[in-house]
């Protein structure tokens, strides 16, 4: 499952993200949306390898304040294209 983080402060890295969701059941990866200089556009992602394991994220760190701004966590939906193959 695959998460969209909201309203990070820019100044949050993917390390924080990792160190964040890093003990949590089923986590994979995090990762920082970046402009083309490589700076913080203030959204995220992770990855967890269930829809359970993702759910408990929400759950656990949806709302919660974040380098001093409230973070918004919810699902990616995995939609598919003309060719049957899932972005």
């Amino acid at each position: 499952m695959k998460l969209l983080i909201e309203n990070l402060n820019t100044s949050t890295s993917s390390e924080d993200l990792a160190y964040l969701m890093g003990d949590l059941k089923g986590f994979i990866r995090s990762w920082i949306k970046t402009d083309n200089f490589g700076l913080s556009k203030g959204v995220g992602y992770a990855s967890f390898e269930s829809h359970f394991d993702g759910r408990q994220a929400i759950v656990q760190y949806n709302g919660i304040k974040m380098h001093g701004r409230k973070i918004k966590i919810t699902q990616i939906r995995e939609t598919s294209n003309i060719y049957g193959l899932k972005s």
